[in-house]
């Protein structure tokens, strides 16, 4: 067992399914996943994950080199298309792997605005490095990004037959990709129509092994529809993608799956599993090279079982990453890096490690939190993030764990409500200065604090609570509490993933060394 497992096993006794609050399924994500990376002010490079596209992205000056990092998975077929929107930027992508050796370059060459697609099969696990330039290196412009795997294995929507859906590509170079249960034998009809002026349509069909089956499209300069007929010769789950023809066109469509002839029962479409996930602690800092660890929890809230559930870092850090998962005592069991179905209704637990290979800033580290048959978990910052720090020469290391009176992760607004911070310090040595703090939501709460005394809780320091933070000295191995005093002065609505108070433990040099959150309401 890892020094963090005894360490939480020895200091704490809340399980971390409690951590998590209450986030209500309706909270999640429950469609394809399709996040925005806002590139605005943005100075070297950006990282950017699978479902990911950009806004306010420009090319400057002609000389400029934009640079992206994503991590992949060895076999992963990746797609990255940029669509330029200013007239006469011409836009390149070049795709290479960590060594920097290049593995695709692609470029589009026009009078006009124009859209290039890099697809890339991924040789090894690790990072990548996409960059974006003007192919002459003489034009600016303005252009989106979007990356993501071709087709997606699992950021997809399960549809059935005789159910019309209407969507929408909603930015340049949008794809989505729905899923299908067929039967062998049967021939299916997948129709699509553009229902905004100018939108061609593009529509391609997958095997269950993702090989692209048959592609058609439409190109007007009004609406238009498209379709295909589809032989199925194995049974399973088919997948098609739609997209516009030239990346460079939005709006609204509608498509439907038809079964036309043999084995053309339907198939019952299983509501996907709804997937949560929490993570303790919520902050590590180490020295390069050393093994920052923490838990994780996966929950299946769905009727279905959801499978192989896994765990990989959607953000880029230099330090190398693996998991495994746990028994009810937090000890290891399984095979590292090996997925796990997770029952309905049930949880698995995880140890994830990170270990540092160069220093660098604090970061708050996503996860994906994923089964093969379910949309991710919903990324909440504090709560399944891990805000990550690696320094050259030892430093804290302030693991922190809340608990509320109700036990849940909830502090409970009447008039005042409390909650209190145990600690242990599994770094070195520091002046810490603790505060606390509402994160992006300002909320009508104001926020006490003191040090407390471990045996009895009372406050020590200071000895009444205050509402400026607290600094003091934390040894090696030592375990300070803290006690917080919330006094809400209007109404706190019950909303976990967003209204949350923040501590955090702070160097001298102002760097997060520990932080821990919990959810905060007002009871009506």
């Amino acid at each position: 067992m890892s020094k963090l497992s005894t360490v939480l096993l020895n200091y704490f006794a809340i399980p971390i399914s409690l951590i998590i609050g209450v986030v209500a399924p309706n909270q999640l994500l429950a469609s394809p996943v399709e996040n925005s990376v806002d590139t605005l002010g943005i100075l070297g490079t950006v990282n950017i994950a699978y479902g990911d596209h950009t806004i306010n992205s420009t090319i400057s000056s002609g000389a400029e080199l934009d640079v992206y990092q994503f991590l992949g998975t060895a076999g992963d077929s990746v797609s990255i298309a940029v669509t330029g929107s200013t007239y006469g930027f011409d836009p390149r992508i070049e795709v290479r792997d960590s060594s920097g050796a290049l593995l695709n370059d692609q470029n589009c060459n026009t009078n006009a605005t124009c859209s290039v697609t890099a697809i890339t099969s991924l040789p090894s696990t690790g990072a990548y490095t996409a960059t974006v330039s003007d192919l002459g290196l003489n034009n600016t412009g303005d252009y989106t990004m979007h990356v993501d795997q071709y087709p997606p294995v699992s950021n997809w929507l399960k549809v059935g037959y005789d159910s019309p859906i209407s969507e929408e590509l909603g930015h340049f170079s949008d794809f989505d990709v729905y899923a299908f249960d067929a039967v062998a034998g049967s021939l299916v009809r997948v129709t699509v129509q553009g229902a905004t002026y100018g939108l061609d349509m593009l529509l391609e069909a997958f095997s269950p092994e993702s090989t692209i089956l048959d592609s058609a499209s439409c190109n007007t300069n009004a609406t238009c529809s498209t379709f295909l007929d589809l032989n199925i010769t194995e049974t399973g789950l088919h997948s098609f993608l739609i997209a516009d023809l030239g990346n460079n066109n939005t709006g609204n469509y509608d498509f439907s799956v038809t079964c036309l002839s043999a084995n053309c029962d339907v198939i019952p479409v299983p509501p996907a599993p709804v997937m949560a996930a929490a993570v303790l602690p919520s902050s590590r800092s180490v020295q390069v090279g050393s093994v920052a660890t923490a838990f994780a929890t996966i929950i299946n809230t769905g009727s279905t079982t959801a499978t192989d559930c896994g765990i990989a870092p959607l953000t880029s850090v230099q330090a190398n990453f693996s998991y495994q998962i746990t028994d009810g005592n937090n000890a290891l069991i399984g095979v590292s890096d090996t997925p796990i179905d997770i029952a309905a209704g049930g949880n698995q637990s995880y140890v994830f490690a990170f270990t540092p290979t160069a220093s660098f800033s604090a970061v708050d580290v996503q996860f994906t939190f994923e089964c093969t048959n379910t949309s991710p978990a919903a990324v909440t910052v504090g709560l399944n993030t891990l805000l990550l720090v690696a320094d050259t020469d030892p430093v804290p290391d302030i693991v922190a764990l809340s608990a509320t009176l109700t036990g849940d992760g909830i502090v409970n607004l009447a008039s005042t409500g409390v909650f209190a911070v145990a600690t242990v310090n599994v770094g070195s040595a520091g002046t810490i200065t603790v505060s606390a703090d509402t994160g992006s939501a300002s909320l009508p709460v104001s926020i006490a604090l003191c040090e407390t005394n471990p045996a009895t809780g009372v406050c020590i320091h200071p000895t009444v609570p205050a509402l400026e933070p607290v600094t003091t000295f934390i040894e090696a191995n030592t375990t300070p509490t803290f006690a917080f005093f919330v006094t809400g002065t209007d109404t706190v609505p019950f909303d976990p993933a967003n209204n949350r108070i923040f501590v955090r433990f702070k160097d001298a040099g102002g760097v997060t060394r520990g932080s821990t959150s919990v959810a905060v309401r007002t009871l009506q």
